[in-house]
């Protein structure tokens, strides 16, 4: 179902502080949309596809059942999405990322979705240029850990911060959040390993985390989504989708 039906809603607002380790608990909101996996309705799970920027250029979404092959515009590979119900995507700006010239604001336009844009912001210079391109969060790398607080200092929800799941993560992270981090988005998330440390981090840390990384089966989402009570709201889909693992229409009801 096509995102025309559902009202646009305002960019993900941080959870409000909760104790480290502790269940959300309430009500579901209401009138979720169709990027929210509901089958646990009391702690919903956004999905996001992921547009990678390679030369200008992005896969477009899979009109159906296999793999995608047909290359447009990254405003044509978003409005892809937003045709299958998307209403967020998290686009990776590869050609940025490498030294290229940053994404044009105009190629991103896509009406009816919110945008997480990532490509290698490690300092003022590419942080001003990402912020520019008005996404609703700027995924920060922080390799330079002190630019990184104070950015996050400096710019509270606008900015989230992108980490490798490994033992420094859980440092790193208490640093950028005691800074005032707003939102984590965690990469690397492949095998068990990797998804208990996960686990430490979204039940240490106060704010909201996002994850992905070689999510293959509908079974990877059961499992993730099991770090929901813990502060997990957002998986990002990549190769799975494009690959014909799945269709987005399934991972939303999974």
């Amino acid at each position: 179902m096509g995102a025309s039906s559902h009202p646009r809603r305002r960019p993900f607002e941080p959870a409000a502080p909760r104790p480290a380790g502790r269940p959300a608990t309430g009500s579901p909101p209401t009138g979720l949309p169709p990027g929210y996996c509901a089958d646990m309705v009391r702690h919903p799970l956004a999905l996001l596809p992921v547009v990678t920027i390679a030369q200008g250029r992005s896969l477009l979404a899979p009109a159906g059942y296999g793999a995608a092959t047909e290359y447009g515009t990254p405003a044509r590979a978003i409005a892809s999405w937003v045709d299958q119900g998307a209403e967020w995507v998290h686009v990776v700006d590869e050609d940025a990322a490498s030294g290229a010239n940053r994404v044009d604001p105009a190629h991103l336009m896509s009406s009816g979705v919110h945008l997480q844009y990532s490509g290698g912001v490690r300092d003022e210079e590419s942080l001003a240029k990402a912020l520019a391109l008005d996404v609703a969060h700027v995924v920060l790398d922080p390799d330079d850990l002190d630019w990184a607080c104070g950015a996050v200092a400096a710019h509270g929800v606008r900015v989230a911060v992108g980490l490798d799941i490994d033992q420094d993560a859980l440092e790193t992270a208490g640093a950028l959040e005691r800074s005032g981090c707003r939102r984590f988005v965690v990469g690397g998330v492949a095998e068990h390993y990797h998804r208990q440390l996960l686990a430490s981090l979204c039940a240490s840390s106060l704010v909201p985390v996002m994850a992905g990384g070689r999510i293959a089966h509908l079974s990877d989402l059961h499992q993730l989504h099991e770090l929901v009570p813990l502060g997990l709201d957002g998986i990002l889909l990549d190769d799975a989708l494009y690959g014909g693992a799945f269709t987005y229409a399934e991972a939303v009801a999974a």
